[in-house]
């Protein structure tokens, strides 16, 4: 996999939910569907009926009608605490373009000092994920 060209160092995320939107396939371990299941106080046979389907040797996540992920509500991940590793690794192991572009924590990296319109710490707003 190729790697982005701007330095995801200081990435921030913004809690825009852009990477949760849009064609895909998140993969999850038996060990992450079993962490889900347990925040979510669902049953194994639940979570496949209503959230993932087997593949291979992987389990994958259902996507909402609009593409979406499953877990995504109002930008927000239903799942934050113990989201996919796969999840938790954006941006630093992906390349969707696409993506990255409308990621607000992205668009900060690649427009330094123009941060003002984003959300965030910087511009003296204390905000924390809700779910």
């Amino acid at each position: 996999m190729m790697k982005s060209p701007v330095s995801f160092r200081n990435f921030q995320c913004r809690q825009c939910g852009e990477c949760c939107k849009g064609k895909g396939t998140v993969q999850l371990s038996s060990q992450e569907l079993e962490d889900i299941c347990r925040y979510l106080a669902i049953s194994h046979r639940l979570a496949m009926r209503y959230y993932c389907y087997r593949d291979k040797k992987k389990y994958v996540l259902f996507d909402q009608p609009d593409e979406s992920c499953i877990f995504l509500r109002q930008n927000r991940c239903l799942i934050h605490p113990v989201k996919p590793s796969q999840c938790r690794n954006f941006p630093h192991e992906w390349n969707e373009k696409k993506m990255l572009e409308r990621c607000e924590g992205y668009q900060a990296l690649t427009r330094p000092g123009d941060n003002s319109s984003l959300p965030g710490p910087e511009n003296g707003e204390n905000w924390s994920y809700v779910p």
